[in-house]
């Protein structure tokens, strides 16, 4: 509301619709930030938006509006983003993975330890649980990754995924 008083337009991105712009996995350094593809992606996304808007046209419709917010989460047809909390034990690593959907919808999780050259070792597949209980012996460091799907979509194969490494 306050760019809108002072003559600006306000775009949530959050909102925009997929046609216009939708996120990939590999355009994330981290869960919440883009790596330098990504940014790219998402700044050519934006000038076509802003080169639009300043050429007069309506790019209202390209954005879910909050007063339909019903309608943008029914567009949220995958996982939006995933990511865990660890916490070292005595025993091993309790891993707790949260993914982010429009509607609640059911997530399934899939859990590999993944080497230095990069071969993934599944330690726990698919199922509804977003918890790990990694037993592990003596101390270290790990890298976890986690996959994330929703059951009865049309997509076949994970979502997305969050890879990182943890000290036990």
């Amino acid at each position: 509301e306050m760019v809108e008083a002072g003559g600006g337009t306000y775009l949530d991105f959050n909102l925009v619709h997929a046609d216009v712009y939708a996120p990939e996995d590999d355009d994330f350094g981290d869960p919440e930030h883009f790596n330098p593809v990504g940014a790219e992606r998402f700044s050519q996304a934006l000038g076509t938006i802003i080169s639009r808007a300043e050429a007069g046209e309506d790019i209202a419709a390209d954005f879910y509006s909050y007063d339909a917010w019903d309608a943008y989460l029914d567009s949220q047809t995958r996982v939006s983003i995933v990511n865990f909390t660890s916490t070292a034990t005595d025993t091993g690593i309790e891993v707790d993975a949260v993914a982010y959907t429009g509607h609640p919808e059911l997530v399934l999780y899939r859990f590999s330890t993944v080497d230095a050259d990069g071969t993934e070792t599944v330690v726990q597949d698919w199922g509804e649980s977003p918890h790990l209980s990694l037993p592990l012996e003596g101390h270290g460091t790990i890298t976890i990754k986690v996959d994330t799907t929703i059951v009865n979509i049309s997509y076949t194969g994970n979502d997305r995924s969050y890879q990182h490494t943890v000290r036990y």
